[in-house]
């Protein structure tokens, strides 16, 4: 088969127009005629839709683009606002802590507290120590068991 497809001669292109030929101008004749028998409206018509169309998109374009360029900006300045706010709350937890460990220090000065257990370093946030409320329970109540601390806030006290 395949030496069958090799041994045929391959098809003859169509020979060219002779100089003389009226084919091209017969066929630019022809369409001429059918574009002057269209209504001359339709054509215009259609050209002003299609322009009116084009401003719309261009218009809807534009404010799709002010509209990302707006939310863009909102993004900054979340994104500026989310900063300010992080280091305000790690300064305000670095004064907490500070804090804590000074009323903590000054606990184990007088022996009301016992030592604290080390904190581990990785697994979850405050495994390893102590609960603040069972830490500073001896500043917050008033039966603190260091007579010291209690003494001195019953003479703040009046009672």
């Amino acid at each position: 088969m395949a030496a069958d497809a090799a041994a045929a001669p391959a098809p003859k292109p169509p020979p060219p127009l002779p100089e003389d030929s009226q084919l091209p101008t017969y066929l630019g004749v022809s369409f001429a005629l059918f574009l002057a028998t269209l209504p001359t409206s339709t054509g215009a018509r259609h050209v002003a839709s299609l322009q009116s169309r084009g401003r719309i998109l261009a218009a809807r374009l534009l404010a799709a683009e002010d509209q990302l360029r707006q939310l863009r900006a909102r993004r900054r300045e979340d994104a500026r606002a989310n900063a300010s706010a992080a280091e305000i709350f790690a300064g305000h937890r670095a004064a907490w802590m500070e804090a804590e460990r000074r009323l903590l220090a000054r606990g184990r000065g007088r022996g009301c507290l016992a030592p604290r257990a080390p904190r581990r370093r990785g697994g979850r946030r405050g495994t390893g120590c102590a609960p603040a409320s069972s830490t500073l329970r001896p500043f917050l109540s008033s039966s603190a068991p260091c007579s010291r601390r209690a003494g001195r806030r019953r003479a703040r006290s009046g009672v």
